[in-house]
């Protein structure tokens, strides 16, 4: 049994060196996931991308090249804050929102309009914290 999770579309075990990729990521999905993740995490250095997605740093530098075009990011030099920053205000993820994140919020939108008391149960708690850390402003 093996004993991981997801990333996009594939998935991922944890071993003692880090994330080992079970299967190969496509350029493409490669390049979304790497975008989304970005967009998430705000900050990375190309070291831990690589090692992230189970690549090496020159196919992380491969896939950003490809991406300048329509992804706002910035490569800083430097063994202190060097690394790929996100532009401050660029978000994608507006529009990924999961079916049963969406439900989610519509059912406490519609509690609230009832005036009904909002009470999460232990998985819809971790669901809006999900949304919380991947849609919200850090």
């Amino acid at each position: 049994m093996l004993s991981g999770f997801r990333i996009g579309f594939y998935f991922y075990r944890k071993e003692v060196t880090g994330l080992k990729a079970i299967k190969e990521w496509k350029a493409g999905a490669r390049q979304n996931e790497l975008m989304r993740h970005l967009c998430r995490v705000r900050h990375d250095t190309l070291e831990n991308l690589a090692a992230y997605f189970g690549v090496n740093e020159r196919t992380i530098r491969r896939d950003l090249e490809e991406l300048s075009e329509c992804f706002p990011y910035e490569l800083r030099r430097g063994r202190h804050g060097g690394g790929v920053y996100v532009y401050e205000r660029y978000r994608m993820d507006a529009l990924c929102m999961k079916r049963e994140e969406t439900a989610l919020l519509r059912s406490v939108l519609s509690a609230i309009d009832k005036g009904e008391p909002v009470t999460l149960h232990p998985e819809e708690r971790r669901l809006f914290e999900n949304i919380i850390k991947n849609y919200g402003f850090c």
